[in-house]
């Protein structure tokens, strides 16, 4: 009888192989590709037989020569949901430190923090790129929502791969790279006079190579400022909609809250506040040309005849009397009843002065309610902030101490008591901003 043929066992499992950060990056990849075909109605949910696990490994085997089955996929994201909790206190309390991140420390230093094994190793196997692509998945935030875990914002712009079973045709997008791209744009806008909701409505426009870098394809170019103003046009609506809190006053944890899933948009990218603030600059630039042109159009002088085809005006209201249109040199029968008397001149004067003292006095007014409005959001985010690393401080050294909520009846206690503290501010606030202009303002002052 023959002796069994001893089976080369490399690595801890030669049954469970360790991930390495190849994988792990290519698997994020896949999964991310999966999620926003899926958002954007391009795959049906209910063709991916056994789920979204079977399909990532079935497309993670093409391109990788380690099979993973579904189980180990499943898995794995468990692991990868705990090791962005991590990472994401950690650099919460780094940043507040002023030290090192993360994915700044050596590998020794890494190896030095104590953490369960598995998600030490899922972190280390994480790369900044993978983690930034994790973030703003949508899965990721629900899991987040779910067990009140407050994500970190991406540090850098990733494009997104065409194909998920094709290699990158196109390099990242680096800050950089973007920054150069909307300053090019916007330039190009303000020469069209378009604005971004026409720029949205517009097809490819072979102009796009005016404004294309040398690094990047000019469809690729065009695909990214489709992007980006879709995601500006959903922050502008958001901000109109939630007046006076403005997106980018809001934390990660207060955005996931506010925010409808239902109405954002497939190709949403988290911009910066700066590439907004330009993009905003050049739209509202295009809508004030837009507002004065029809105006000119829609508004005659008494001076000229000016015939506007989209209204139906009568004549009459259009145009001026035929004395009107005679020349101020040709002599009149009764010229003494058309010259006006000074006190028809000081009375046309008192009322232009009163018409522009209105003017400045609703300006004034208007200026002074937006002014209190940034006012009162400044100080809600302030409150907010300050409240929030609090409670985070207090949920970490709770956790340390008592454990979590589920393993402890006085740390769900400490829970309830912040979660209360949190809605009642809320609640003070909301109540405030309903009441802030019913003259009520100085007794919600006093409550708070």
């Amino acid at each position: 009888m023959k002796p069994k043929k001893k089976i080369d066992r490399v690595g801890p499992s030669y049954l469970h192989p360790d991930w390495t950060k190849s994988e792990v990056s290519l698997m994020v990849d896949i999964w991310r590709d999966l999620e926003t075909d899926i958002a954007a109605h391009r795959i049906d949910p209910r063709g991916l037989a056994g789920g979204i696990n079977n399909q990532i490994a079935a497309l993670l085997s093409k391109e990788t020569k380690t099979t993973r089955t579904a189980g180990a996929i499943a898995n794995h994201r468990l692991i990868l949901y705990k090791a962005i909790r991590f990472i994401s206190r950690f650099e919460e309390f780094q940043q507040q430190a002023g030290t090192s991140s993360w994915f700044d420390l050596r590998q020794e230093e890494q190896n030095q923090v104590e953490i369960p094994t598995r998600v030490r190793k899922a972190c280390m196997c994480l790369t900044r790129e993978s983690f930034n692509m994790l973030v703003k998945l949508k899965s990721v935030k629900k899991w987040s929502h779910l067990y009140k875990t407050v994500l970190s914002k991406p540090a850098g712009v990733v494009a997104r791969r065409a194909n998920p079973t094709s290699s990158r045709s196109h390099p990242w997008w680096s800050s950089v790279d973007l920054r150069d791209l909307v300053h090019s744009w916007s330039m190009f806008m303000k020469k069209s006079g378009k604005s971004v909701c026409a720029f949205m409505d517009q097809a490819y426009d072979e102009a796009v190579v005016q404004f294309t870098p040398k690094n990047h394809s000019a469809m690729s170019v065009w695909r990214k400022m489709k992007r980006i103003a879709a995601s500006y046009l959903f922050i502008r609506e958001f901000n109109a909609q939630n007046a006076p809190t403005q997106w980018f006053q809001l934390s990660d944890a207060a955005q996931n809250e506010r925010l409808n899933w239902s109405t954002l948009p497939a190709e949403f990218e988290d911009i910066s506040r700066a590439i907004f603030d330009e993009v905003r600059k050049v739209d509202e630039q295009a809508l004030s040309i837009g507002a004065k042109n029809a105006i000119r159009c829609t508004s005659p002088k008494n001076s000229d005849c000016r015939f506007n085809f989209k209204k139906s005006y009568s004549f009459s209201e259009t145009c001026p009397s035929s004395e009107q249109l005679k020349s101020p040199n040709m002599a009149t029968k009764s010229p003494q009843h058309r010259r006006p008397s000074p006190v028809q001149i000081d009375l046309k004067r008192s009322t232009d002065n009163h018409r522009e003292c209105n003017a400045l006095y609703e300006y004034m007014e208007q200026l002074q309610k937006k002014q209190f409005k940034q006012e009162i959001a400044q100080l809600q985010s302030n409150i907010e902030r300050g409240i929030r690393h609090s409670v985070d401080m207090v949920r970490a050294v709770s956790f340390e101490r008592l454990g979590g909520p589920s393993q402890s009846g006085d740390a769900a206690f400490v829970e309830n008591i912040l979660e209360g503290q949190n809605r009642r501010i809320r609640e003070r606030f909301a109540h405030f901003q309903r009441e802030q202009f019913s003259g009520d303002v100085s007794y919600e002052f006093n409550n708070m």
